[in-house]
């Protein structure tokens, strides 16, 4: 399974060439005890996509930004892609998934921590995130405007992922 990141990296190489969201991992979070208030999440890439070059730079520095995982905000941030780029299109297609495909990381955390605060065990992700990814696929296809594979591809990856398919 890939990470989003990984598949923003994919995507930057070829437009065209899209992954399954069910082939996506899981990220290496550490919830045990469950946290409370805050979740470190090492994953630079979440906040810059683009990739660090090997060896850093003698003048890099490392800063550490909240970001807030809840139900509206990261809703709030899809509406926001679509607002700052306007009805999809096949020329920016490939800018909206890939913002889009961040925040599907975002989801995945999100998901993760609810699914140990909430103990499903017998299920396979949190009701609190299937909650949210029903939600998600409803927008992305409320504004499936003329893209090519987006988001056609997503929603039904997510549909089938979270069981959203009656």
């Amino acid at each position: 399974m890939r990470s989003g990141v990984e598949r923003i990296k994919r995507n930057n190489q070829n437009e065209k060439e899209r992954g399954k969201y069910k082939d996506v991992p899981h990220h290496t979070l550490d919830v045990h005890p469950i946290p409370e208030k805050v979740l470190f999440v090492n994953e630079t890439q979440l906040a810059d996509p683009t990739e660090l070059p090997p060896g850093s730079p003698s003048d890099n520095i490392r800063i550490y930004i909240p970001l807030d995982l809840n139900y509206d905000a990261i809703l709030r941030r899809l509406n926001d892609i679509y607002r700052r780029y306007g009805e999809l299109t096949e020329s920016n297609e490939f800018s909206i998934s890939s913002e889009v495909y961040n925040l599907i990381s975002q989801i995945e955390i999100y998901d993760q921590v609810w699914f140990v605060r909430e103990g499903n065990y017998g299920n396979k992700h949190s009701q609190k995130a299937t909650e949210l990814v029903k939600e998600v696929v409803k927008v992305l296809m409320e504004n499936e405007g003329s893209g090519e594979t987006f988001p056609y591809e997503l929603a039904d990856e997510l549909s089938e992922e979270y069981g959203l398919r009656k």
